[in-house]
């Protein structure tokens, strides 16, 4: 599938991110959280099961980190600033989920009092004695601190975007260093789900805790980015960026603020980059159902593949704005699956079945999802149901009549799909407004149906 060796963790971080997955299940959550329904605003009542275990949760997490690298260690300071903003962090993005209000607004109009709880916490941090060195060492997550204490009084729109470059440029700096990296990304992803414009109109809190691979295996991510971004600049003549985008890549274990509904496992910056956490992929057992049907063996490299997916999407992200919210997924995911078959041309017959299965199995998992009139979520269902029904017509899956399905590695249908892809992703750019408005109408066939339902059911 791919000739790009799977990171391989060191035992004791194995060990790490299987104590956190037990401090989930002690608490009754899923590890990872994912989204509780299709709406947020319908997931109320999980969303406040979820505030009141998440504290107890990162702190246990908090130890367990400081048990694995020692109480002085970079990972443990990051820990503790974590724990010590989360609370505040969920406080308020409840408020705002509560409020229901797409105005601009600060968190302190949100909600003053964990704004102000928030303001005094991280002045107590700052002048902790016991993170002197912690901070001299990360003078980034010092930064940040301060940028967040004079946020939380801000509802000036024209700041945000501001802000948010700020906060990432820092969080890249950590990354780069390899050191323990503190995510502050700011949006307004659920609040505003159907946000026309580029610019951040308001902030919901959000804060995760991303520790670095081991050197070997963080160079090799930083190769494998460079490597994307060749492949996808012919798509892209006129990249968005105002920088060369990075892609943060290592494990999250930590989460607090708008990270209640959701771990996020890949998201793209607001304008340098991306970040993924390839541990808490919620898409494997998914695609491995996918192998099993088709009567395959599911191959060793199988995460490797998936993590060549969500680079390609998240970093496609960054070359584009989209001129229709709905239809940004699907920019993104048609270079992705260019790319992708296009490297499994390259070789054997396995690896072109490999990648038409993994591709299937990922994008299949949209297509029954409800029409909701909301880009957030229709974007996903509109990119599901068209990548699943091209595979279908192209003749690269087929459901048999028991229900299991079979892979054809044909190399001609497979070029004929890529380069029909490429006009598609061509009009999109271009804004096509009958290309859009299709894709925007599309439902899935009775067949896809068929094969997402019985897909659901083996979960």
């Amino acid at each position: 599938m791919s000739r790009v060796e799977a990171p391989k963790m060191a035992e004791g971080r194995q060990y790490l991110l299987g104590a956190i997955e037990d401090i989930h299940s002690k608490h009754g959550l899923p590890f990872p959280i994912d989204e509780c329904a299709s709406r947020v605003g319908d997931c109320m009542e999980i969303v406040v099961s979820r505030l009141e275990r998440m504290p107890f949760i990162r702190h246990e997490t908090a130890l367990a980190i400081a048990n694995a690298y020692g109480n002085d260690s970079m990972e443990a300071g990051a820990a503790r600033v974590v724990e010590t903003v989360g609370d505040n962090f969920d406080q308020i993005f409840f408020s705002q989920l509560k409020q229901k209000n797409d105005n601009p607004k600060s968190w302190r109009q949100y909600d003053s009092l964990p704004t102000a709880h928030l303001v005094s916490t991280i002045k107590a941090l700052q002048q902790d004695k016991t993170l002197e060195s912690h901070f001299a060492n990360n003078p980034e997550t010092r930064r940040m601190l301060e940028i967040l204490k004079n946020l939380a009084s801000r509802d000036d729109r024209n700041q945000l975007d501001t802000i948010t470059d700020e906060l990432e440029t820092l969080a890249i700096s950590q990354y780069k260093a390899r050191k323990p990296v503190v995510l502050f990304l700011l949006s307004d992803w659920y609040l505003r789900p159907n946000r026309r414009t580029h610019g951040i109109e308001l902030l919901e809190p959000d804060c995760r805790l991303v520790l670095p691979f081991k050197p070997e295996v963080h160079e090799a991510m930083i190769d494998f980015v460079d490597r994307a971004k060749r492949d996808l600049a012919p798509f892209y003549p006129n990249p968005k960026w105002k920088e060369e985008p990075t892609g943060v890549i290592g494990d999250a274990v930590m989460w607090a603020g708008s990270q209640l509904v959701s771990y996020t496992v890949g998201e793209a910056f607001n304008g340098h980059g991306f970040m993924f956490a390839p541990n808490i992929l919620k898409s494997y057992r998914r695609i491995v159902d996918i192998f099993e049907r088709a009567d395959l063996s599911v191959p060793d490299d199988v995460l490797m593949g998936l993590v060549r997916q969500y680079v390609y999407h998240e970093l496609g992200h960054s070359y584009f704005l989209p001129v229709d919210r709905f239809i940004e997924e699907i920019t993104t995911d048609t270079t992705t699956v260019i790319c992708i078959m296009g490297d499994a041309l390259e070789g054997s017959d396995e690896d072109l079945t490999n990648t038409i299965a993994l591709l299937f199995g990922e994008y299949l998992f949209y297509v029954d999802a409800p029409q909701t009139g909301e880009a957030n979520n229709d974007g996903y269902r509109i990119s599901s149901i068209f990548i699943t029904e091209q595979l279908l017509a192209y003749h690269l899956v087929e459901r048999l009549s028991d229900g299991r399905l079979r892979i054809f590695p044909d190399r001609k249908r497979c070029l004929a799909l890529v380069k029909d892809l490429a006009d598609l992703h061509a009009r999109l750019i271009k804004g096509d407004e009958e290309t859009i408005a299709a894709l925007r109408a599309i439902n899935p066939s009775p067949v896809a149906l068929e094969i997402a339902a019985t897909h659901h059911g083996r979960e």
